[in-house]
């Protein structure tokens, strides 16, 4: 009985708490293990759907890879959008020059930097639009066009023809 079975598509289920824990499964796992067993009625070998097995599984430790002096390192293996946020970050010159693997101190700087770029740029387009709006606004009462006077012409058209279907 061992949960690490689980990844090959066969969860071992227990009739006690003890056994899953004298396998290695945490406290929590155990708990659902029996309960599983008990309430399902499971075979101590049973199938399970890949959804209940990733509950059940222990998570597989991070990539770890142990550096000179300072001990494990963690990295992390970056998915095309973090691929791009690592070259938009100026981290790597180019999308080839990037490592399978990259420290996980880089991915979240880079991140962290995109994060900021990302914000400085929304809050520049925010000043943009407001710098236009109120040219707008200006211009517009200029010409003695406002709100208000649209809201009346408005209301007498919809009077007009309420009227005319009247008649």
């Amino acid at each position: 009985m061992t949960i690490s079975a689980a990844r090959c598509g066969i969860l071992l289920v227990a009739k006690r708490a003890s056994d899953a824990l004298s396998y290695g499964a945490t406290a929590r796992t155990a708990g659902i293990l029996t309960r599983l067993y008990h309430v399902a009625n499971l075979s101590t070998t049973t199938v399970v759907h890949p959804s209940v097995r990733a509950l059940l599984c222990k998570p597989r430790a991070p990539f770890r890879v142990y550096s000179d002096s300072t001990g494990p390192e963690m990295l992390h293996r970056p998915s095309n959008f973090d691929r791009k946020i690592l070259v938009w970050s100026k981290t790597y010159p180019s999308l080839g020059d990037i490592p399978e693997a990259v420290p996980h101190a880089k991915m979240k700087k880079a991140k962290d930097v995109f994060r900021i770029r990302v914000n400085i740029w929304m809050g520049v387009w925010t000043v943009i639009g407001c710098i236009v709006m109120i040219y707008w606004g200006r211009k517009s009462a200029r010409e003695g066009n406002s709100l208000e006077k649209e809201n009346m012409l408005w209301h007498q058209q919809i009077n007009e023809q309420a009227k005319n279907k009247k008649v």
